[in-house]
């Protein structure tokens, strides 16, 4: 499975990509919007994670070039509380605080259904 972690903050990337890769996901974080275009046109990917940190337009539009490039594959979008429900149209949602096992269980569901 490979997974596309879309996040403004490096820290709390950088900890999902380390914690999903210690469990055989592979993981492409990139650092640019240009980085991450480049990255969904291979169309490689099982699913995105979408972080709670990117702006509201970031998040949408990352989400939109994702599902153009990646068609039916997994969109999942992590929000900062379990009851937040932004306006980005999204398979799956978790919140952070739900735990890494929550998100690593989101994924192989995710790949299950590929």
């Amino acid at each position: 499975m490979k997974v596309l972690c879309l996040s403004s903050n490096t820290e709390l990337a950088l900890l999902r990509s380390t914690l999903l890769r210690s469990v055989g996901i592979e993981v492409d974080y990139p650092r640019s919007r240009k980085q991450a275009q480049s990255l969904m046109e291979s169309g490689q990917y099982d699913a995105a994670l979408v972080c709670h940190s990117l702006s509201q337009v970031s998040a949408e539009e990352l989400s939109q070039a994702f599902r153009a490039q990646n068609p039916g594959k997994c969109l999942i979008y992590i929000t900062k509380t379990p009851w937040e429900r932004p306006q980005i149209k999204a398979d799956i949602y978790i919140a952070g605080i739900d735990g890494p096992e929550r998100l690593i269980e989101v994924l192989r569901g995710c790949d299950v259904n590929s």
